[in-house]
């Protein structure tokens, strides 16, 4: 695998080993309401983290795809699993019936068998090119229009995981309400 210098791969890395510390003391805490699902949402956003921090550093077309693709395991996994942490933190343990969670798995299911498959109908990536800045090479796409599905859903899945959020807050007592502030803010990330 060739490889280019690019100084945004050190940040990267450095979160991908944050994350899979904290996925280890949510191993480790297991048994504990929601460290599983935790566990599972650091996993998959730490696999993104580290292929994007791959694709940035790859030189061919080839390389930057395969680390593109591996990236989806953690974009629908992350979202997934932030819904699941989000009902669980809610109290809302309740509505995810084996039913509703198929019906909430099927779109990041879908978007993941077509990135891997995305040769065959671009219905992620229209077109893939590198593009070079420098001496540095960038991936360069064209949309398909489920991406645009994809890209929908999730956020329309965040934003209703920072509706309930904000709910939890202002139901919260004294000592729960910081914690809640916490996971409201920190969910608002992604949508900014």
């Amino acid at each position: 695998m060739s490889w280019q210098y690019t100084p945004y791969a050190l940040p990267l890395f450095l979160a991908t080993a944050t994350l899979l510390g904290l996925t280890a003391i949510a191993w480790r805490r297991r048994q504990m309401p929601g460290a599983r699902v935790f566990g599972m949402l650091t996993l998959v956003v730490a696999i993104w983290t580290l292929g994007y921090a791959f694709e940035l550093g790859s030189t061919t077309l080839g390389q930057i795809v395969f680390w593109a693709k591996l990236e989806y395991f953690g974009i629908v996994g992350g979202t997934f699993c932030a819904m699941l942490l989000t009902l669980i933190y809610t109290q809302r343990r309740h509505w995810l019936t084996p039913t509703r969670l198929a019906g909430l798995a099927l779109i990041p299911a879908i978007t993941l068998a077509l990135v891997w498959t995305n040769e065959l109908h671009g219905l992620i990536w229209r077109t893939v090119g590198l593009i070079r800045i420098g001496p540095v090479a960038r991936f360069d796409v064209t949309y398909g229009w489920w991406f645009a599905v994809h890209t929908i859903y999730s956020y329309a899945i965040l934003l209703g995981c920072q509706v309930l959020l904000y709910q939890a807050f202002l139901r919260s007592k004294r000592p729960y309400r910081g914690q809640a502030a916490v996971l409201a803010l920190s969910a608002s990330a992604p949508l900014l």
